[in-house]
């Protein structure tokens, strides 16, 4: 029987080439990453007891610069509850932190 290692072995190079290409680089990955911590810190201040969970693509590394964040949050209350949460996220873009 004949071998297709070689074969194998491009059709995987190829792939990751790509991926290398298209991967956020170290900046927007820290840009992620901080989003993600600040509004972890705003669900928090809305809601103490509930926890914000990433999900999807940016929690497996593999996001693409344009990727969206996919977040869950457990244990919030209330009614308006998406409007609590801007309004604490507009918050914390006024105050810089």
């Amino acid at each position: 029987p004949r071998s297709n290692a070689g074969e194998a072995n491009a059709n995987t190079r190829h792939p990751r080439r790509y991926c290398a290409v298209v991967a956020p680089t170290d900046a927007e990955r820290v840009a992620r990453d901080e989003t993600i911590a600040t509004l972890e810190k705003a669900v928090a201040a809305v809601w103490p007891r509930a926890t914000a969970r990433v999900f999807g693509s940016s929690l497996t590394r593999l996001e693409l610069p344009s990727s969206d964040v996919d977040v869950v949050v457990f244990g919030s209350s209330g009614p308006s509850r998406l409007r609590a949460l801007a309004r604490e996220l507009e918050g914390t873009a006024a105050r810089g932190s």
